[in-house]
């Protein structure tokens, strides 16, 4: 998973990556990479962490049954009620999610971090990198579809792969405003 800042530049780059691999974008969709949009303000974190989850789970790198306890149950349920629907749809179940928006609000009342309101204006964003089908995309909610970013990406490759793109990111926006190439964040989830 990756933070970085919003930008203009961000922003355009990463629509017209997406543009330009829709065809590819579509046959991944088709052969069970599972994207959503992000339709809730704010939400980027908890979409980003469930693209992870959920195609972890689609490709065998992690088993429902490792989705443990009260928490794994609304995962699990996602994952068979969205399997065959289509990313905007998936976004309409999840912020019709009850479960989810308690479970969030359970989460961030546990944690140190001061909590913006979910309107408040944020100039930083989440998005995920997954391997699929030897194929590295990028899973941003608020792009038109998944982001080809290399094809050629072993899920052993997924670190190496995704620090390019991450590079490419950091240079993206320091050229814009240097003191932003320091408000990057990224996460590998084991």
């Amino acid at each position: 998973m990756l933070l970085y800042p919003i930008s203009d530049g961000s922003d355009k780059a990463v629509k017209a990556c997406a543009e330009l691999c829709k065809t590819q974008s579509d046959k991944a969709l088709q052969n069970g990479l599972w994207y959503t949009h992000q339709t809730v303000s704010n939400a980027c974190g908890t979409i980003a962490l469930v693209h992870a989850a959920v195609n972890a789970v689609a490709q065998g790198t992690m088993g429902l049954e490792d989705v443990g306890g009260a928490d794994g149950v609304w995962l699990r349920d996602l994952i068979k009620a969205t399997a065959d629907m289509t990313p905007a749809d998936r976004a309409r179940y999840i912020e019709e999610s009850d479960s989810l928006e308690n479970l969030h609000g359970s989460a961030a009342n546990q944690g140190q971090s001061h909590q913006e309101d979910i309107n408040a204006e944020i100039n930083l964003h989440f998005v995920t990198f997954v391997c699929h089908r030897g194929q590295l995309w990028e899973l941003d909610g608020r792009a038109p579809g998944p982001i080809l970013r290399s094809e050629n990406c072993p899920s052993e490759a997924l670190l190496t792969e995704s620090a390019k793109v991450i590079q490419n990111y950091i240079k993206l926006v320091a050229e814009k405003n240097p003191k932003n190439a320091l408000m990057f964040a990224a996460t590998a989830l084991l």
